[in-house]
């Protein structure tokens, strides 16, 4: 597996963790596929952008945002600087 792959890899498990950490009963029942994620490249390198989407209806990006917003930062604690995590609705999901 190519390096930025594992990295992609850890990501996406390291965002489900802190979803289920922070949402233990599913209230959002927020998901993570594990093709739910893109990469760009600009000046300042690769950044990953990955899509959290809740898997019930009636939750609202704004529902989520602050939650998301923790754990990137947890995330740039943790080395991963060019990651954000998108709240997004099931049919906006790439």
């Amino acid at each position: 597996m190519p390096r930025q792959d594992r990295v992609i890899a850890k990501v996406l498990k390291t965002v489900r963790e802190q979803i289920k950490e922070r949402d233990p009963q599913k209230e959002l029942d927020l998901q993570v596929g594990d093709e739910d994620y893109r990469v760009e490249t600009d000046a300042d390198g690769d950044w990953t952008y990955v899509c959290v989407t809740p898997g019930k209806p009636g939750v609202r990006p704004y529902d989520f945002a602050e939650m998301l917003g923790k754990i990137e930062e947890e995330l740039h604690e943790q080395g991963y600087e060019h990651v954000q995590l998108v709240p997004t609705l099931a049919e906006w999901n790439p």
